[in-house]
């Protein structure tokens, strides 16, 4: 018998002998917890006035301000926020051109970040003030080493260039979108109501997770080093919790307002869904922090959340009610999916063979998946000042009136 057919031969006793584990697990009820079920109402999702965001995104510094990562979900929303408090030099910098055409008065920039001859050469001479470093690659399904140098190159080597260029060109403020998932891991799982003094995992789940540590530790290293000028540099980092949704967000409530089903298979699975307006009103309010008061905020990280931590069926609740007889729901049992999640897993790794969405949904997917872990943002109510403008009922709203207006809809 061939390496090949050997290793084939492996991957499916695996896979069989897990299954036939996870089954009694299941057959056991093990796999699932006692969650309350959430009352929603109609009145849940009536809108406060726009006027009232709008104040609490502050006043226009009058600086040139970069966001990475324009083509992504939530650099969208800081620029479109930016631009909304009525600053007038945005600069929306990516490898690719935004799917989602950017707001109206940003200015597209074409760049690699991986290379810092071209990031410099963007930036020079237009007096940048202020670098929202939002950029990065989410690869969740990714955990075995060879598949490591694609997530180290973008979050990682990026990040380090982002912060050599605002030392060499004069940067004096760095706002870092990191994420919870740096305290998430094999290590660390359950976590209710996790604050920033929970370490880095040291067991990280997937690629995602371990390069994205090694990106705030550099971010958050960065602070206070001199510029060529002789002024100091000021970084921070905001880690949103876990499900970040709104429109725009691809693999959550945009394909759950195209497909109408509401598919669930991790049973009462508690975690926190935040409205991506609030975490965008984070950053803002991250930057402030570090102009106003850069000793207390310089140097830290600070996770945002609703603070109103959800199970999956809650959630499904809130689009239900907000749009009723639109959604139907289906339930894939856990062993059926635990089969696939490792079949995934094995040809990702060892073939060529796509499984088209299903390659996403490997073995460390499903982990993720099955874990609870939800987070407070007490840390940066205190000292950013933040409060979750929207609840969640309200930015489920808001997310079905913007896909509407993009031409979707019933």
């Amino acid at each position: 018998m061939d390496m090949s057919a050997t290793r084939i031969a492996f991957g499916l006793a695996a896979i069989l002998s897990g299954t036939t584990i996870c089954a009694c697990l299941y057959a056991r009820k093990l796999f699932q917890a006692p969650v309350v079920p959430r009352q929603v109402y109609p009145s849940d999702f009536a809108l406060p006035k726009r006027s009232h965001f709008t104040k609490l995104l502050g006043t226009p510094t009058n600086v040139a301000y970069l966001v990475t990562g324009a083509s992504g979900f939530i650099a969208h929303y800081i620029v479109e926020q930016l631009l909304e408090r009525g600053e007038t030099t945005v600069y929306a910098l990516d490898i690719r051109q935004p799917t989602i055409a950017l707001p109206k008065g940003a200015q597209f920039l074409h760049c690699d970040l991986t290379h810092l001859d071209s990031l410099k050469k963007t930036l020079q001479g237009k007096n940048i003030q202020v670098i929202y470093h939002v950029a990065a690659i989410i690869r969740f399904m990714d955990e075995f080493p060879e598949q490591l140098p694609l997530s180290y190159n973008i979050n990682v080597t990026a990040t380090e260039n982002v912060i050599q260029a605002c030392l060499d060109l004069n940067i004096p403020f760095l706002v870092q979108t990191s994420t919870s998932h740096v305290s998430v891991g094999y290590d660390l799982d359950p976590i209710f109501y996790g604050n920033e003094r929970l370490p880095y995992t040291e067991k990280p789940v997937n690629n995602y997770a371990q390069t994205k540590v090694l990106a705030e530790k550099a971010i958050l290293a960065a602070n206070g080093k001199k510029l060529q000028n002789g002024k100091t540099l000021h970084t921070a980092s905001i880690r949103p919790a876990s499900i970040i949704y709104g429109f725009g967000d691809k693999w959550g409530l945009d394909t759950y307002f195209v497909t109408r089903d509401l598919q669930l298979h991790h049973h009462n699975i508690v975690d926190d869904f935040c409205y991506v307006e609030n975490v965008a009103l984070a950053h803002l309010l991250l930057e402030k922090g570090l102009r106003e008061n850069p000793g207390v905020v310089g140097g830290h990280p600070f996770l945002i959340s609703h603070d109103d931590p959800l199970s999956r069926e809650n959630f499904f609740t809130i689009l239900e009610t907000l749009k009723p007889n639109y959604f139907t729901r289906s339930y894939i049992p856990y062993p059926i999916l635990y089969i696939l999640s490792r079949i995934a897993t094995f040809t990702t790794r060892y073939t060529t063979i796509s499984l088209g969405d299903l390659d996403m949904y490997t073995a460390c997917s499903d982990v993720l998946q099955s874990q609870q872990h939800c987070f407070s943002s007490l840390k940066a109510r205190k000292v950013l000042g933040y409060e979750p403008f929207y609840t969640v009922e309200q930015g489920v709203k808001l997310a079905w009136d913007r896909w509407e207006a993009a031409g979707n809809g019933l």
